[in-house]
């Protein structure tokens, strides 16, 4: 877009309005040393202009700041009623007139130089507000980027911004031989799609085949990684996205064994090939041969459709709710809570999570009364309490904990 070119112009010319705006601020700070302390000239020798005490020489310097200090809020007003390039050139002009009368404000008397720099300070105070109404006028910053985040009720969406930070960096892969943690065999069932290449849905399909088969099981008598490998086998069969089953092996293999070399054709490769075989027939079995999932992807689909009306298609296009909603629930597939709700519910509290998230709000809706909630057109059924539950459950996958990663 032509803006994205320009946009770098304003940026600098906003880079210069301020190296201005400081330079108006602290040149008094470096005149005053030759105004009280004199200057050495051939003709008069050492001339000292004024003969104030160290009390009016701090009222002369700090006076400007009680100005700066009161038009902080006021400006944000301003700048939105006029105009923020409008009330920033207006106030670095004052600022710099006042500037230039500084030094007859320092002959007429102290009282008129303090009063004069308190003037400076309200007119140099519009400066900052006004560059945030600059920046969001001309999409420096998008308006949604610096709206605060409110998360009503229940959570505080800025938790999950503090958590991200305070997460430790994993420089290497996890070792799932040595470690222990919440939602391990689920990691290691999508790492292995990954590197499988099966679609974002075969991969949820296995996610999910996966967390029906252990609620109906007790998980201490089955190999969790192996009913995960063969959950993705499955699953390939179900949504029509096949993969070889000497493939699932190896990368099965290779991920639980890491910087092993290819399983060859021997007893051990047989052997793990009848575990998946066998396993698939068990999975199968343990839910009775009904193996259709309702996905809530295709519900979040038609959503998004819905609320690209709502917001317009260029309103829409500038955020990044459809990609971050789209993580949260692939995330969410992680969590073996995910079974435990509609569909339909899931892939609004994903969307509910990615607003919050971003601190937008869907047009012509509010939250005074169920009916006018945005997701009521949706689902009638989605209360208050059980859409906070669901976001609760959401933001719980990524507190599952994997400290013993190598």
């Amino acid at each position: 877009m032509f803006w994205r070119q320009r946009r770098y112009i304003v940026a600098l010319m906003l880079f210069l309005g301020f190296f201005n705006v400081y330079s108006l601020r602290v040149n008094v700070s470096i005149a005053i040393v030759p105004m009280i302390y004199g200057v050495k000239s051939k003709s008069h020798g050492l001339t000292k202009h004024f003969d104030w005490n160290s009390k009016e020489q701090g009222l002369a310097l700090s006076s400007f700041f009680y100005g700066y200090i009161c038009t902080q809020f006021i400006g944000g007003v301003c700048a939105n009623k006029i105009g923020g390039r409008r009330l920033f050139g207006l106030g670095i002009f004052l600022t710099a007139v006042l500037t230039l009368l500084s030094p007859l404000a320092a002959k007429a008397g102290l009282g008129y130089f303090i009063a004069l720099r308190a003037i400076e300070g309200v007119c140099e105070g519009v400066t900052y507000p006004s560059l945030h109404a600059i920046c969001i006028h001309r999409n420096l910053v998008s308006d949604y980027q610096i709206k605060a985040a409110k998360m009503k009720d229940v959570i505080d969406v800025l938790q999950v911004q503090s958590m991200k930070e305070q997460l430790p960096v994993i420089t290497q892969v996890t070792d799932y031989k040595k470690s222990n943690g919440k939602g391990l065999a689920s990691r290691f069932l999508f790492e292995c799609a990954m590197k499988l290449e099966m679609k974002p849905l075969t991969s949820a399909t296995a996610a999910i085949l996966f967390h029906r088969f252990f609620s109906e099981v007790d998980p201490a008598d089955y190999d969790e990684f192996m009913i995960a490998a063969s959950c993705l086998y499955l699953a390939g069969k179900v949504k029509d996205d096949p993969v070889k089953i000497r493939d699932v092996i190896n990368v099965a293999y290779g991920t639980m064994n890491r910087n092993s070399p290819p399983l060859e054709l021997n007893d051990e490769y047989w052997t793990m090939r009848d575990s998946i075989v066998q396993a698939e027939l068990l999975i199968t079995r343990i839910l009775k041969f009904d193996l259709n999932t309702v996905h809530s992807h295709k519900y979040m689909l038609y959503y998004m459709k819905t609320l690209v009306e709502w917001f317009g298609q260029s309103t829409w296009n500038s955020m990044p709710i459809a990609k971050t909603s789209a993580a949260f629930l692939q995330d969410f597939h992680h969590n073996p809570a995910i079974i435990d709700y509609k569909p339909s519910h899931v892939a609004i509290c994903c969307l509910s999570l990615a607003f919050q998230t971003y601190g937008i709000n869907v047009p012509l809706t509010g939250e005074v009364s169920e009916d006018g909630i945005w997701y009521s057109v949706f689902a009638k059924d989605l209360t208050k309490e059980l859409h906070w539950e669901i976001v609760e459950k959401i933001m719980e996958t990524y507190n599952y904990e994997n400290d013993d990663s190598v």
